[in-house]
Formats: C-alpha cells, structure tokens, sequence
C-alpha cells in the first residue's frame, strides 16, 4: 500500500431530487460499487448512481456531484472538497472523484443532481 492511501468514507448517500413533476430522481449512490463503504483503498473514488423514473428510457444529459467534509456543506458553492459544477454527460458509473487529495480515515459526503 505504498502510494494508495485507505480512506474511511462514511458516505452520506443522498441524491437531490428533481423534477417532482415528473417523478425522475436519483438513488442507489454507490463508492467504488458500495453503498456506504467504510474505508476504501483509492486515492479517487469513483462514483455512480441510478436514474428512477416514471417514464421508459429516461436519461440525463448533466450533472453535477458535491463532495464534502459534512451534510450541512452539500449545497452548490459550499462544499469544501469539491464541486464539479454542471458538467454535460450522461455518465453515471464510475465517475472519478476530481477534488483535493483524501486522507486516511476522513469522513467524506456527498450527492448528486441532475
């Protein structure tokens, strides 16, 4: 484990609801493929999520993740780890983490829209 350090992330599996209207949300936030993982060994995370809906074959065409040290950060503009901002793709699995650097046994949270 020379260069990969273990993380202990207590994910805070949560995801943004959007479109109520339309009953689309996001669910099943996944750490390299575990809910809620105690601690991995990656120094980026990669991140995925599942698309629910109402409507047959619905997709999304951006997202935008927010990681941070605590919920009460998880809002766009205040997440101290990182914010991707809008981001045009309809990638859900395995998104690579892209913000400061983790370290052992650091609690991370975060969430995901749509």
């Amino acid at each position: 484990m020379n260069n990969i350090a273990v993380l202990l992330l207590s994910l805070l599996m949560s995801a943004i609801l959007i479109g109520k209207e339309k009953n689309i949300y996001v669910d099943e936030l996944t750490c390299q493929y575990k809910e809620n993982p105690i601690g991995i060994e990656a120094l980026k995370p990669m991140l995925s999520w599942k698309i629910f809906s109402e409507i047959n074959n619905q997709m999304h065409t951006a997202y935008q993740i927010l990681v941070a040290s605590s919920p009460e950060m998880l809002r766009p503009g205040l997440a101290d780890l990182w914010d991707s901002e809008k981001t045009d793709s309809d990638q859900s699995i395995l998104v690579e983490y892209k913000g400061g650097n983790l370290n052992s046994r650091q609690r991370v949270y975060w969430t995901v829209r749509i």
